[in-house]
């Protein structure tokens, strides 16, 4: 009979695996998971605003289906596409512009009157979330090079990922109520400049981020500096556009209350 105490582990059996939270102390780690967490926060808020808008524009669920194919059909089609070019390109370079490629592509939403035209840019944004994806991907070992923090970061990347569908929800419900005391804004303009805000958050995040590629030290500072050249040409289309093209009063301002 064996001296050993049950349930206690003996000498042979597997280590106790780090604490998760050990791992946002690994430099680089935590603006990689802060991009990634901001990113899919107003990525679920934006595609609750789509939705929305999809439904006010033509007043039909079969517009809430087109637009969910175009938000789903890249990944079936161009998924490997994505992950091949990955490996030809800077990771970091990549992953700061298509964030701020999402962020502008979401600028010129409130210029578009139509659901085909929702569903075109739905299908577009999406198509840079498949470069994001796998540019991260692959950026993480990069980063976390120890195999049991590597487990770790990758359960808390599908935290960052879904864990953030809810808090989404919540927040777009939330911009009703910010939307009326700002003077009539509509819900689902705040929530299209939410997510625009939240990919510029990310592009300048992950533009800080340390070991991000192979060659991060050669291209961090060139990154940077591309983010904020790029935030800045988005900022400057945006104003133009706003002044060439006023915003449609059915998509910025919410309907007068009846009165009586």
């Amino acid at each position: 009979m064996s001296d050993q105490a049950p349930f206690i582990s003996g000498p042979d059996r597997d280590p106790i695996p780090p604490a998760p939270w050990r791992v946002f102390k690994v430099p680089g780690f935590m603006p990689l998971f802060g991009a990634q967490f901001a990113s899919s926060l107003g990525d679920w808020i934006g595609l609750f605003a789509i939705l929305a808008i999809a439904k006010d524009v033509s007043n039909s669920a079969t517009a809430v289906g087109l637009v969910m194919v175009a938000r789903m059909l890249p990944g079936f089609l161009f998924a490997p596409l994505g992950g091949a070019l990955i490996d030809r390109w800077n990771r970091k370079t990549v992953m700061v512009s298509a964030d701020i490629g999402r962020a502008a592509l979401l600028a010129t939403l409130p210029f578009w009157d139509s659901i085909w035209g929702l569903v075109i840019l739905s299908f577009a944004i999406e198509m840079l979330t498949l470069l994001w994806g796998p540019a991260k991907d692959a950026t993480l070992p990069n980063i976390v090079k120890d195999p049991g923090q590597l487990a770790s970061a990758n359960s808390l990347g599908l935290v960052a990922a879904f864990g953030t569908f809810p808090i989404g929800a919540i927040m777009f419900a939330a911009l009703a109520g910010i939307g009326s005391a700002l003077g009539g804004l509509k819900q689902e303009s705040l929530a299209i400049w939410v997510d625009g805000g939240t990919f510029l958050l990310s592009a300048f995040l992950i533009s800080l981020a340390a070991g991000s590629d192979p060659t991060a030290s050669e291209t961090g500072i060139v990154s940077l500096l591309w983010s904020f050249l790029l935030i800045g040409g988005y900022v400057a289309v945006v104003e133009w556009m706003l002044r060439r093209r006023p915003l449609p009063r059915t998509l910025v301002l919410a309907p007068p209350a009846p009165v009586g």
